[in-house]
């Protein structure tokens, strides 16, 4: 997205009263680490991803919803390949933490993902159809899963970065390139 490598999750709410008070979604990386004297822990690091409902309190769930993580400086996936994202070892951890609006109960859903669960190079199908015939959107909700696979640099994002900034200044009247 915008010249950028991004990872995407996508979430959805499948029963019919959608509204979700106090939505709250967040994204962890937990990776097994050693210390220097050999001793073994879990790291777990937050994620950033859009939207960012720090800035948004409640998310209405009229269609499926696609989590966005930029892959930039920040990010734990900058420096990684396609093949170093099979390689590696880390479990992605997602959680969506709400109020339903008519039970008025708290609720928990959670899912992980491991490298090989994650699909370099492919993006999610539409699920969002228009039927004319009743003049309304319908959501396909068999498509929640189904994806397809794009023309993706397999370099890491950093590399990508560098590619862009590299051609952009090329572009650029009056800017001169050394020999």
């Amino acid at each position: 997205r915008n010249k950028k490598l991004c990872l995407v999750i996508r979430i959805g709410d499948l029963r019919d009263d959608n509204f979700i008070l106090g939505t709250n979604i967040s994204v962890k990386i937990l990776r097994r680490k050693v210390t220097e004297e050999g001793e073994l822990y879990h790291d777990m690091k937050m994620i950033k991803v859009d939207p960012d409902v720090s800035k948004e309190s409640c998310i209405f769930f009229v269609w499926p919803l696609d989590i966005v993580h930029v892959i930039d400086e920040e990010s734990p996936f900058y420096n990684m390949t396609a093949a170093d994202m099979a390689k590696e070892r880390f479990e992605l951890l997602v959680v969506l933490e709400g109020t339903n609006e008519t039970s008025n109960m708290n609720f928990q859903a959670r899912t992980s993902y491991l490298p090989n669960e994650i699909l370099w190079g492919h993006r999610f199908e539409s699920m969002l159809l228009y039927r004319k015939d009743h003049n309304k959107f319908q959501v396909n909700f068999s498509a929640f899963h189904s994806t397809y696979e794009v023309d993706t640099p397999v370099c890491s994002a950093r590399t990508l970065q560098k590619f862009h900034e590299t051609n952009f200044k090329r572009q650029i009247p009056g800017v001169k390139r050394r020999p």
